[in-house]
């Protein structure tokens, strides 16, 4: 099972639940299919962000993988991630086992990268701008606010 976060151009997604969660299925429709070198990305924002995200965990899949020795370590193995790069976003799987620290180090270098986050694997997943501004594409918890993007 993964933990799924994905980091996108703020620019390029809508603001609304319904239109961000429109914006996320087309984003992803074709991407395990043509989307693992970062050459697919648009923005040098999410080039960047992924040089430093591959220093802390090492990409299993493209043209940067990475193979683990055969008797790597438990802690190094769950420090892996498949990227799947689209124009403009990064979706990342991580073991579930290291989501703290990823969920950590994506939110943490997407705020370096004016980039915004969104918890995939979040059952009210939040997509959050780099100006604060919050939608819900999956629902909101039951009784809270209009659907409305909020700050």
């Amino acid at each position: 099972m993964s933990f799924d976060f994905l980091v996108f151009v703020p620019a390029a997604a809508p603001r609304t639940d319904d239109g961000f969660r429109s914006w996320y299925e087309m984003e992803m429709a074709d991407a395990e299919a043509s989307g693992h070198s970062s050459s697919i990305a648009k923005s040098a924002a999410l080039v960047q962000f992924y040089g430093h995200m591959r220093e802390m965990f090492t990409p299993f899949n493209g043209p940067d993988d990475v193979k683990l020795p055969d008797d790597a370590t438990q802690a190094r193995i769950l420090r892996t991630c498949e990227y799947t790069f689209r124009p403009n976003s990064l979706l990342m799987s991580f073991r579930r086992d290291a989501q703290d620290m990823a969920r950590a180090a994506a939110s943490t270098f997407a705020r370096a990268f004016d980039l915004g986050a969104y918890h995939v694997s979040a059952q009210y997943g939040q997509a959050v701008f780099p100006d604060g501004t919050s939608v819900w594409p999956q629902g909101r918890y039951p009784g809270y606010g209009s659907g409305k993007a909020s700050k």
